[in-house]
């Protein structure tokens, strides 16, 4: 059977998404909804490229957090690609935690200039108390097509816990750690692409936040966009 593939108004679609996901999301009971100290916060979605104008954010995307005495709270609403086989394929979504952002060494900059003071170089630096936890998995489909490529819209939401339940699930972890400073922490949102799923290994992978995938398969087990969240 052939999925059909069809082209939409891309602005349009994603404009409507972004606003009926940002209204549950604020509705959304979760962490303690009611805490008169809870910080909204929306940044645009940014690829992961090399280059600084490589990271300017990706138009009709949003990001957004919340931040609670009890945790985060975060929806991504982003277009990404699927495999052109398939015409699906499978996503996660990462919270990457730096709960002491004023040691960090190693900020990252757009064309506007500095975005964030973190980055993947100062995981490993005890004095940042960085964690990377899994947020949450979803099978992408097809929707529309933008320059001859195949994408769809990853359209996600997920929450984290402060202290001993911001601990992940065994596997799932990128950098062992918890949530630790709520309000001070610097979080980014990674988005990454597990590719096309093939048999129940891959279904686990993207569905209870397993780190696999091949790399050797071209968009299969690579981070390809983020979000930023300074305090």
């Amino acid at each position: 059977m052939t999925r059909k593939n069809p082209k939409v108004d891309l602005k349009r679609w994603v404009t409507g998404t972004v606003l009926v996901a940002t209204i549950l999301f604020l509705l959304s009971p979760g962490l303690l909804a009611d805490d008169p100290h809870s910080k909204f916060t929306r940044a645009p979605v940014r690829n992961m490229g090399p280059m600084p104008a490589d990271r300017d954010p990706i138009p009709n995307t949003v990001g957004t957090i919340r931040r609670f005495d009890s945790g985060l709270s975060m929806t991504i609403v982003t277009p990404v690609p699927v495999d052109e086989a398939t015409q699906e394929a499978a996503y996660t979504a990462w919270w990457v935690v730096f709960n002491k952002p004023e040691n960090c060494t190693n900020p990252v900059s757009d064309s506007g200039g500095v975005i964030s003071q973190c980055s993947a170089g100062d995981l490993t630096n005890p004095a940042v108390q960085a964690a990377g936890l899994w947020a949450t998995g979803i099978l992408v489909e097809a929707t529309f097509v933008d320059n001859g490529v195949s994408k769809g819209v990853l359209n996600v939401s997920g929450q984290l816990g402060v202290g001993p339940n911001g601990v992940p699930l065994p596997g799932s972890s990128l950098t062992p750690g918890i949530l630790a400073n709520v309000k001070g922490a610097e979080v980014h949102l990674v988005v990454r692409n597990h590719g096309a799923l093939d048999g129940m290994d891959d279904y686990l992978e993207f569905s209870t936040g397993q780190m696999g995938g091949d790399p050797a398969v071209p968009n299969q087990a690579r981070n390809i966009q983020f979000a930023v969240f300074r305090p």
